[in-house]
């Protein structure tokens, strides 16, 4: 089941459901409201371009030194 950013239209409240499918809806975790509106979700990666010095973040999942691509998503 795919997982859907909304935003609650009673008080403002975003928030991620998974829902079945894409005509689904999920209550406001904040207020309980059904009045929500789906928004868009972009794709974000994030790219070496300058030769920067590899990740040395060691949440990343890589060891340290060994990512290199800078897609690990931490930094």
């Amino acid at each position: 089941m795919p997982i859907y950013e909304f935003v609650c239209e009673s008080c403002g409240h975003p928030f991620e459901a998974i829902v079945p499918n894409f005509s689904s809806t999920a209550p406001c975790p904040s207020c309980k409201g059904r009045e929500v509106k789906k928004q868009l979700s972009v794709f974000a990666a994030h790219t070496n371009p300058g030769g920067e010095a590899p990740c040395q973040t060691p949440a990343c999942g890589y060891k340290s030194g060994a990512c290199g691509s800078g897609m690990c998503g931490v930094n």
